[in-house]
């Protein structure tokens, strides 16, 4: 709880710091922007990392309007993000997204792909196992078959998931027509392709990764 509080309260200082770093960058910078949103502490060369917590060097809020012109933007990148909040924010950054794009710019989005555990799950199969194993060595309640969904549904602040059909009902919406499911660490954009990297090669986790990308 005492360190929940004292993540909050150094997120709000930093808010107004990282918000003007950001305003900066933009003035600084000539569009096409790549875009990395919610970064944590992966920050990639090229690219505009950006965050909301404590340690964010650029601000940004997925739930509010992008802080970019129309089609001011070639690539926008989130790994394990959209399932931390509400669909309504995700549904509001999409329609952003598709604003802020360039023609021929593209969205690059990882999730968890509970289907995919789901039937791994049913079928009681090695890679479900596998998900068993790694959960409990990282700490997780992780000992009966279930866990391999409870862990998906419950662990690290997840709030919704999102599967192959609803996130590209969302896409549609916003606006794209053209969606495509991509595999981890690949995709017809190499720059896209080399973002991943919230897992390791050989992460038993990285079958259960849905990848979607999305063409303006």
């Amino acid at each position: 709880m005492l360190r929940s509080l004292a993540r909050e309260a150094a997120s709000r200082v930093n808010q107004p710091l990282a918000t003007r770093r950001l305003q900066r960058y933009l003035r600084d910078h000539q569009p096409p922007y790549r875009v990395q949103v919610g970064s944590g502490l992966v920050h990639r060369p090229g690219w505009l990392n950006t965050d909301i917590g404590p340690r964010a060097r650029f601000w940004l809020d997925m739930g509010l309007r992008l802080p970019f012109s129309d089609q001011s933007v070639q690539y926008l990148f989130s790994e394990h993000v959209i399932e931390h909040v509400d669909p309504a924010v995700v549904a509001r950054f999409l329609r952003e997204a598709y604003r802020v794009l360039a023609p021929g710019g593209v969205i690059r989005t990882l999730t968890p792909d509970p289907e995919g555990l789901a039937r791994s799950y049913l079928a009681r199969s090695d890679a479900a196992r596998a998900i068993l194993a790694r959960g409990a060595s990282v700490g997780y309640r992780s000992r009966y078959p279930i866990d391999v969904l409870n862990t998906v549904f419950y662990e690290n602040g997840h709030c919704h998931l999102w599967d192959e059909e609803s996130l590209t009902a969302e896409l549609r919406a916003a606006g794209f027509q053209h969606i495509a499911r991509q595999q981890y660490g690949g995709s017809p954009h190499p720059e896209l392709a080399a973002m991943d990297g919230h897992l390791q090669e050989g992460d038993p986790a990285i079958p259960f990764v849905l990848v979607i990308e999305a063409i303006r």
